[in-house]
């Protein structure tokens, strides 16, 4: 299925990179090197350089930068970016963009003694999950902005996996798109695109990405 993939449509990447930087509190992106940057800023990632296509800037790009912690992503496979990067770049397992249904899916109920908090602000959604010990078990974030309703960091704690709160993080969420138009989009793992298929999510585009490791001292 994904070898046949269209490519994808630089301006839906743009106006999902919008949205995310939103939900994150970032900077907009900016357009450099034939692609899209935004300069991250964590203890992880300072800046991170997405490409909507294959464009040789990125080999270009890849060449002048030598630290770690600065990331090349590309919407497409893995070899592909491998062929465009020197060899000091290490390619990180592959993920997904996805797109989800048009249709509203119905609020999913959390378990016996598990609490929801929704909070909306600024086009931008938060829900926690809480067990009944206070203890937080799964969020997720969203933000929409330019026709794109953007969902991100969606999480469930691993000792309160497979009880269906990954579903009550997402039904949550998409209770809070405000336009039927917005396209809804997230990057997942092969882990959460299982989940989200089952919401009836559909994969977009492959999703690489590459970073220099940080070396220790021996």
């Amino acid at each position: 299925m994904t070898d046949t993939l269209p490519p994808a449509d630089p301006r839906i990447i743009e106006a999902w990179l919008r949205a995310r930087s939103h939900s994150r509190s970032l900077p907009d992106p900016v357009a450099d090197h034939g692609g899209l940057r935004v300069d991250t800023g964590s203890a992880e990632e300072t800046t991170r350089y997405v490409f909507a296509k294959p464009v040789d800037d990125i080999r270009r790009l890849g060449e002048t930068i030598n630290e770690p912690r600065i990331f090349i992503k590309l919407c497409g496979p893995a070899e592909v970016l491998r062929s465009l990067l020197p060899a000091h770049w290490t390619v990180r397992p592959v993920t997904v963009m996805m797109t989800g249904p048009n249709k509203q899916p119905q609020a999913a109920t959390p378990p016996r003694g598990f609490s929801v908090d929704v909070v909306t602000a600024n086009d931008r959604t938060q829900v926690h999950v809480f067990a009944e010990d206070g203890r937080l078990a799964a969020s997720g974030h969203a933000a929409e902005r330019h026709g794109v309703f953007a969902y991100d960091r969606i999480f469930t704690e691993p000792v309160f996996r497979r009880l269906g709160l990954g579903t009550v993080v997402m039904t949550a969420l998409s209770a809070a798109c405000r336009s039927a138009s917005s396209l809804k989009i997230l990057a997942a793992t092969d882990a959460g695109r299982a989940l989200y298929q089952t919401l009836g999510w559909q994969v977009y585009s492959l999703y690489s990405s590459a970073t220099i490791e940080m070396t220790r001292d021996a």
